[in-house]
């Protein structure tokens, strides 16, 4: 709503117009009514006022001087000059100083209220000015603010394939989004890896140390004050997209030049190795197809770290160079010629760096040193499942790189000549076993348990028992938890549950039959002989 100052010093003049209209149907909350200048100057200084109705000439000063205040104090009051005095010089002064009409007396209601309606359209219209002007601005401040997020989701889309492969559709939503980029340019992608970490990480700190290698990259290719991007990727892989007007894209050995620079910081500063693999200048409907070729690239890189590679680039391999001595290593792995098995696999290993191989390759390798391993642990009588069973998660992780193998194929060499070594040592297969059974008594064992804790079948260590010990292992078993119950009858106040419980059986009956069967008596007549005076039996 808007409010409406009369000042006139003729009284009656003054309240004839505030009564005269319904200034209420014209978005008019208020009229006030000031008799002089004044009075006037003391309410526009004390309330708002939209539209000033003045008479020019009043006692203390006139209209003119009153408007020419007002513009200078509050230059939004829209003024309507209503005077007796026909005088050019006044109404020219009141133009000059923006009066929007100037009307003489008397006036009919009719012809004040057109005037005054005009004021009003006048004041909205510039209110509405004002708003679009503020709303606009607030829009483009927040698109300041989130335009590096909707930049980055352009070219994540765009790396998904979510966008269409057309140049013109591309510049169609890089104009309808009003984003920063060129629509014509050529971007050179590079992708960024990291090959291994020198430590296991918390995921906190993994995201803090991608977050500092995302930094490291923007700084070392100098991306700030260009139209640059470095998009995250996964499992610590970015694509960073250099402008081909970038300097440093002005020849492919200043990139490399940045990339080496990055890596020398990368691994100085973050501990980690990694390689850098550059693209070719291409438009940005190419891009998602470069950049599939550099995944690719990292994809076969299982020989090179704190590399730079150049897309079309890559080293050859030499013929030959990944086939192995899996025939000798058998021999060797059968005789636990553990040293010599080592020198063997490292020997292989650096021979694979130097003249090269694929992925592939390291695929196939794997899967035959394991059929190699498992060959032997099945001549022994040892279940693989049992000797790896921590261990299923390195298989993947091992074909990652050359240096991945030979760290995995030590671990699988040595975690199985140990496992042999103690099968083949069967006295101490058995104590091992007898105290496992000695201090789990009260436990639920059987003979799968007790096997899986020494890392042999069931079936061989029942063998390699028995051979010991003449006895079976159920049948040891049954025996130790017999004696073990005659010594808590005899010398403790437990319960007969309480007993069979502490031996591992949770039926009470069942305790007591077999307890019967090995002793011919039950177990509370057991405690009341031996209790009185006679000692245990054995």
């Amino acid at each position: 709503m808007h409010h409406l100052l009369i000042v006139d010093d003729e009284i009656l003049a003054a309240q004839g117009i505030k009564n005269g209209i319904n200034w209420g149907s014209m978005g008019f909350s208020s009229v006030s009514v000031a008799h002089n200048v004044t009075q006037a100057k003391e309410i526009i200084g004390k309330h708002r006022v939209d539209v000033m109705i003045c008479d020019i000439e009043m006692p203390r000063g006139n209209g003119i001087e009153l408007l020419q205040w007002v513009k200078e104090h509050n230059p939004s009051v829209e003024a309507v000059f209503l005077t007796c005095h026909a005088n050019f010089q006044y109404a020219q002064q009141a133009v000059q100083l923006g009066s929007l009409d100037y009307l003489l007396k008397p006036v009919r209601f009719d012809e004040l209220e057109a005037s005054i309606r005009k004021a009003v359209q006048k004041i909205e219209a510039e209110l509405l000015k004002l708003q679009q002007s503020e709303s606009m601005q607030k829009y483009q401040a927040l698109w300041s603010k989130h335009q590096p997020v909707f930049v980055e989701r352009f070219w994540s889309e765009l790396l998904q394939r979510q966008l269409p492969p057309d140049q013109t559709r591309i510049e169609e939503i890089i104009e309808r989004k009003n984003l920063p980029i060129k629509a014509a340019m050529l971007f050179i992608p590079v992708l960024i890896s990291v090959q291994e970490w020198s430590k296991p990480y918390s995921v906190r700190e993994l995201k803090l140390m991608e977050y500092a290698i995302r930094n490291a990259a923007i700084y070392a290719m100098e991306l700030e004050q260009m139209q640059g991007q470095v998009l995250s990727s996964f499992n610590g892989k970015w694509v960073v997209l250099v402008p081909q007007e970038h300097p440093r894209t002005q020849d492919h050995r200043s990139i490399s030049k940045a990339c080496e620079q990055f890596i020398t910081l990368s691994h100085r500063h973050f501990s980690c190795r990694l390689s850098c693999y550059v693209g070719r200048p291409i438009a940005i409907t190419g891009i998602p197809d470069q950049v599939d070729s550099l995944l690719e690239m990292d994809t076969e890189n299982v020989t090179m770290s704190n590399r730079v590679l150049v897309l079309g680039e890559t080293p050859k391999q030499a013929p030959g160079a990944a086939v192995s001595q899996i025939d000798e290593w058998l021999e060797l792995m059968k005789l636990l010629s553990k040293d010599e098995l080592l020198r063997g696999i490292e020997q292989y290993c650096g021979r694979l760096k130097r003249h090269g191989c694929s992925a592939q390759e390291l695929k196939e390798f794997q899967h035959d040193f394991l059929q190699m391993i498992y060959h032997v642990l099945q001549l022994k009588g040892l279940q693989a499942r049992m000797v790896f069973s921590d261990s299923t998660d390195s298989i993947a992780f091992a074909v990652r790189s050359v240096d991945h193998l030979q760290e995995w194929a030590k671990y699988v060499v040595l975690k199985a000549i140990r496992s042999v070594e103690t099968i083949e040592e069967s006295h101490t297969v058995v104590e091992k076993a007898k105290k496992f059974i000695a201090e789990n008594i009260d436990k639920n064992l059987s003979r799968e348990v007790v096997a899986e804790h020494v890392c042999l079948s069931p079936d061989h260590l029942t063998r390699v028992f028995k051979k010991k010990t003449g006895k079976a292992i159920s049948e040891y078993l049954m025996e130790e938890r017999i004696r073990h119950a005659k010594h808590l009858l005899t010398f403790t106040d437990f319960s007969i549950s309480e007993v069979a419980s502490s031996v591992g059986y949770i039926n009470f009956s069942h305790f007591s039959k077999i307890f019967r069967r090995m002793t011919n008596m039950n177990p509370l007549d057991f405690r009341k002989r031996y209790r009185t005076g006679g000692r245990p039996v054995n």
